[in-house]
């Protein structure tokens, strides 16, 4: 991943900044496949399984079942 680097800052810390993200995509990549894998589990229960109905996931709510004529 490319990042532009700022022209208020010093070198030293764009290259700081700049590790810092980099680091930070590279432990978010653990997810990656959790996401994958939750993406196709919604997948086929909306296209698939439920004819009226709806499921998505919050962080709030956690897997909410909505029903598409009432909106849950």
């Amino acid at each position: 991943m490319d990042f532009e680097l700022s022209e208020n800052l010093s070198e030293t810390d764009n290259i700081l900044i700049a590790a810092n993200l980099m680091d930070f995509q590279l432990k978010l990549t653990v997810f990656d496949d959790l996401y994958d894998k939750l993406k196709l589990f919604l997948e086929i229960l909306n296209h698939r399984r439920l004819r009226y109905k709806t499921i998505s996931v919050s962080e709030e709510n956690g897997f909410e079942l909505i029903n598409i004529k009432n909106q849950k």
